[in-house]
């Protein structure tokens, strides 16, 4: 008895723990569903929220549309009364129109009906006069004088036309004639103008296509020219008239005139060009080569004048330096040239032909900016041609002309930026430095307009590596050197980072198809679409509370959010955003200073915000720009 009791104590107990654990997974079953459903609630109440802000929206631009249609509405009816208006005008400015030319109308009938009467009259009386005076004639014999009434005029009446009745006049014609004439002035203007400015481009461009066309054609005739002089004989090759001699300040490269067979004044003149000495023939020069040698030096004289006139004016002080020579007058006469074709044995002299002429020499492009002596420049080497023979002795020169680039950083010459970069760089007592002006100017004094026009053509036929000898002198110094201070560009400070570009330096187009692809790329738009994007604006923010009001936000935030609505939607994708259009490009016309005015600035705006969008780019994480190490 005492087991069963423990027994069925132990089941109740037991039947009791299950009952309260199936009550306990109830409880948690309830709960659970009681969370869910709260959740569900939430959620609802999330969405209904949201479609309330939409509704509430759509009710506010309902709203709105209704304010704009009925302001429409009254500008419609404003615009109708007063059309209704005018049309009434208009009608009764027709109405008296027509009633006038009704009224015109009978006064012509009426003057149209007396006239004819009067023409019936008229009609009838020259009848009976004309009956009349037959009558007579054939009463009264003819009488071979008949007398003249001095009162009747014997010339023909002349018919006069009769003044009409002034019409009434018509007003609402007249100020449809007179609009129609105005616009009529104003679109011929318009035309003129229009047409003014086609001739002008079409000038500008043939001008520019007749340049061009002329610049090719003197390139082709000087690389003819070399080719000849460089395939051609000796003898026959073509010596160019003119040389392109490179000037040092403020100037573009000028032509001067190549001083060729320029003979001292002291040689002997003669009327022949050959005399006869045995059997050889000698050359001498003739009065004309002396005479044209003479006005030659004439002309290189007043040049020097203009040259010291300009050292003067654009005087650089700096250390002179004794080690150059000075260079030596030349007196020395010349040679009698005798032909060395003659071989001794032939009995017939044959004349000396001067190649001088005849060899072609090399342009000079001397650009010294310093405006210092050559003192570098070695003697004519040996030669056994003719030509030399007439060569006049070589005398060290300097060669100043104008500059060939202009200092961009300043009109004023002594003021010049690149000019004190240079006094600068020169130091006291060093070698290399060229005498002061004043030194120059007394050397220069030294050698006559000959003795100047024999350098130019020595230097003109250096060796090209001679040349380079003399051009060593000027690396790293005159315009080759650089100014101190140099506004630094976006460019030298930042540069692209090949881990964001792809594994390259540099910007590139590329087409890519697969949609993952395509939405790393940039997002752009175009004239068709961005109105699109103006108007949507951001992109719409969903499980978000509502707006019940629209806050101000600055426009950089506006466009920003403008931006990256078109990189998740646009389908206009670059990897690089193309560049605009510079300012100007499409005109062909020469701009006046207004238009290049306008122009650059607009170009310094697009510089600076390109410049603002590297600097923005590159302060982000991701950006493809980043600063330079």
């Amino acid at each position: 008895m005492e087991y069963d009791t423990i027994g069925k104590v132990t089941r109740r107990a037991w039947v009791l723990e299950e009952k309260n654990r199936g009550l306990e997974e109830d409880v948690q079953k309830m709960r659970r569903q009681y969370e869910d459903d709260i959740e569900y609630e939430r959620v609802i109440a999330a969405g209904l929220r949201e479609r309330i802000g939409i509704l509430e929206e759509k009710w506010r631009k309902v709203e709105e549309g209704k304010k704009a249609d009925l302001s429409q509405i009254k500008d419609l009816e404003t615009r109708l009364s007063e059309a209704s208006e005018r049309a009434h005008s208009q009608g009764r400015a027709w109405e008296n129109t027509i009633l006038d030319l009704r009224e015109a109308l009978a006064a012509e009938k009426q003057e149209s009906a007396s006239l004819r009467e009067k023409l019936e009259l008229a009609l009838k009386g020259n009848m009976g006069i004309e009956a009349l005076t037959n009558t007579n004639a054939a009463e009264s014999p003819r009488r071979a004088l008949a007398p003249l009434n001095s009162n009747v005029s014997q010339t023909p009446v002349t018919p006069t036309k009769q003044e009409k009745p002034a019409l009434s006049p018509m007003p609402g014609m007249a100020r449809r004639y007179a609009l129609l004439e105005d616009r009529h002035q104003q679109l011929k203007t318009e035309y003129d103008s229009l047409r003014a400015r086609y001739k002008a481009d079409i000038k500008h461009w043939k001008e520019y296509k007749a340049v061009e066309e002329a610049r090719v054609d003197l390139k082709k005739q000087r690389r003819e020219e070399r080719k000849a002089a460089k395939t051609g004989p000796k003898s026959m090759s073509k010596t160019p008239t003119e040389q392109l001699v490179e000037a040092s300040e403020g100037s573009l490269p000028q032509t001067a005139k190549r001083q060729d067979h320029l003979i001292s004044s002291t040689l002997p003149s003669s009327g022949e060009a050959f005399e006869s000495l045995g059997s050889e023939r000698v050359y001498l020069p003739t009065d004309e080569t002396t005479e044209r040698a003479v006005q030659e030096a004439q002309s290189l004289g007043r040049t020097d004048r203009s040259l010291k006139q300009h050292l003067a004016s654009t005087d650089i002080t700096r250390p002179s330096s004794s080690s150059e020579p000075r260079p030596q007058a030349y007196t020395a006469s010349v040679p009698r040239a005798t032909s060395r074709d003659h071989d001794g044995t032939d009995s017939t002299p044959r004349p000396i032909h001067n190649d001088i002429r005849a060899r072609t020499a090399n342009p000079s492009r001397i650009s010294p900016w310093l405006e210092r002596e050559i003192s570098s420049i070695k003697g004519p080497s040996a030669s056994t041609g003719e030509s030399d023979i007439f060569e006049l002795p070589w005398t060290g020169t300097r060669t100043v002309l104008k500059p060939l680039v202009r200092d961009r950083m300043g009109g004023n010459p002594t003021g010049s930026l690149r000019r004190k970069t240079i006094l600068n760089s020169f130091d006291e007592g060093t070698p290399e430095q060229t005498p002061s002006s004043s030194k120059r100017k007394l050397d220069a004094e030294d050698l006559t307009p000959l003795q100047k026009a024999t350098e130019l053509r020595r230097l003109a036929r250096l060796p090209v590596s001679e040349k380079r000898q003399v051009y060593a002198q000027y690396k790293g110094k005159g315009r080759y050197v650089a100014p101190d201070e140099v506004q630094k560009k976006v460019y030298d400070e930042y540069e692209i980072d090949p881990l964001q570009n792809e594994g390259e330096k540099h910007q590139f187009h590329d087409v890519k198809r697969r949609k993952a692809d395509r939405k790393q790329m940039h997002g752009g738009d175009c004239e068709c679409c961005r109105g699109y994007y103006e108007a949507i604006g951001p992109i719409p923010r969903y499980n978000q509370p509502p707006v019940w009001k629209e806050a101000s936000e600055p426009d950089k935030a506006k466009e920003d959010e403008l931006q990256e609505h078109q990189n998740q939607v646009s389908r206009h994708r670059d990897t690089w955003q193309k560049p605009p259009t510079p300012p100007g490009y499409w005109h062909i016309g020469f701009p006046t200073t207004q238009d290049v005015v306008e122009q650059n600035r607009k170009a310094d705006e697009m510089i600076a915000e390109k410049e603002a969008q590297v600097k923005k780019d590159a302060a982000r994480k991701d950006g493809k720009w980043k600063k330079k190490v």
